[in-house]
This record gives structure tokens, sequence and C-alpha cells, in this order.
């Protein structure tokens, strides 16, 4: 059974027991779903529009959370199972899911500066390419452990979009606009073989976080399987010429 940590404020879930009910302060509908929430402030902006949320986030999240958590290792199959479980319980309204996107970043194509490599600063290697969606070869244990655990996150995407057909409710999947991680999705999808929503076919909407709060023009991508999205989220690199991104 889970217990509290008073000082994450995070309900940390044994995966090995999905017999039981996982014990929540969270009440039935509607309910928000954040999955690898991060700090959850998605989810405590959600809260304080009138929802009940599950926001869950792995053990590893370095993030201090905005409001109470659950911790529950996605990349474990058992995991895994409690998450589906929850969600089949609760007929939530929303799943919003923050791909982690580290093995699918285009910015380690990018050269570091010669300045920062003199200083000590690592040059990371390319984990995906276009030939080699799944993973590049001759990985390093490390990376391939990573690419591994990546490639288990997004596989179980693909499950969380086939139940959103069988309870009906609306997915929505973030990541960087350029991440390798949506051809994962799509080369997973196509394996699959089931009648959930191809990600490619879902609603798409891409914008530019400075112009939402953040500091740089990095471009985030939102697929959902509703349209809502696009009547709030919009805009391109502020400052720019009529660019939209």
């Amino acid at each position: 059974m889970p217990s509290a940590d008073p000082t994450a404020s995070t309900v940390f879930v044994d995966s090995s027991d999905l017999n039981r009910p996982v014990e929540s302060t969270f009440c039935p509908q509607p309910t928000f779903v954040e999955l690898f929430c991060g700090c959850a402030r998605l989810s405590h902006v959600a809260s304080q529009q009138g929802f009940n949320i599950l926001p869950i986030d792995g053990p590893r999240n370095e993030h201090k959370p905005e409001t109470k958590i659950m911790t529950i290792d996605l990349t474990d199959p058992a995991g895994q199972e409690v998450c589906l479980k929850q969600i089949n319980d609760l007929k939530p309204q929303m799943v919003h899911v923050a791909l982690p996107c580290g093995t699918g970043s285009r910015a380690r194509e990018k050269p570091i500066p010669s300045h920062l490599l003199k200083q000590g600063a690592p040059q990371p290697r390319p984990l995906r390419d276009e030939c080699h969606i799944m993973g590049v070869p001759n990985l390093s244990k490390l990376d391939q452990i990573k690419v591994q655990a990546s490639n288990e996150l997004a596989r179980f995407v693909i499950r969380l979009l086939q139940l959103s057909l069988d309870l009906s409710f609306d997915i929505c999947i973030e990541n960087p606009a350029n991440s390798w991680m949506w051809a994962v999705l799509t080369q997973l999808w196509c394996c699959s073989r089931t009648t959930q929503p191809q990600p490619n076919d879902m609603h798409i909407t891409t914008f530019s976080n400075c112009n939402h709060g953040g500091l740089r023009p990095k471009k985030t991508s939102l697929r959902c399987t509703s349209r809502v999205f696009r009547r709030h989220v919009s805009g391109g690199v502020r400052g720019a010429s009529s660019q939209t991104l």
C-alpha cells in the first residue's frame, strides 16, 4: 500500500500490489490525469479549475511538485498495470502525457561550442536518427538502457491510446516539435495493428514556449484526440514576423 512522503508531497506506490486499490484522496469524476507530470503545474492549475486530479511521475523525478503526486515507475510493466488500473477506476475526462524526450532530442545533433568543450562539457551523441528510429547501433551500455526504457514508455503510450477509445476519454501527448519520439510513436503504432488513433492523425497544435511564459523560443507540439487546444494555444516565435510554428 502507498505511503506518504510529506517532504516531497508524493504518494509512493508499491507496484507489486496490483489487487488492492491504491489509496488516494482523489475523488471520482471529473478527473484530469497527468503522466510524467514533473512539477505537476498542469495538474495544480486543473485542480484550481475544479478538476479532481491524478498527477503521476517516476521515482527519478527531480522536480519539486506543486501538488500531491503519485510516484510509479512506468518503465516497469507492473507499474504500468497500476497506472492503467487507476485510469480504469477513475474514468478521467482527459489524460495528458508529457512523454520523456531525452533520447529523442534533436539537440544531441548540434555540436557543443568549442569553449564549452574546453571547459569539460561533454558532447552527447545522437541516440536516434531517421534510419534508426528505435535507437542507433553500437550504443554504450548506459545509452542502450536509456533508449530501451524510453521505447518501453512509448509502447505504454500506445496502450493508452487504445484505452482512450475504450473509456472514451481525450488524450493529449506533449513533446518538442522536432523530437524523434513522434516517429517512435508512429512506428510502434504501425507495428501494433490496433484500432487506436494514429499519432499523426491526432489534432496537432505547435507553439513557441516564449509566447507562453518560457524564456527560450522552444517549439512544443501537442497531439490530442480533441481540438480543444487549438482554441487556446497558438503563437509563433515572439518578435518574428508572421511566423507560425
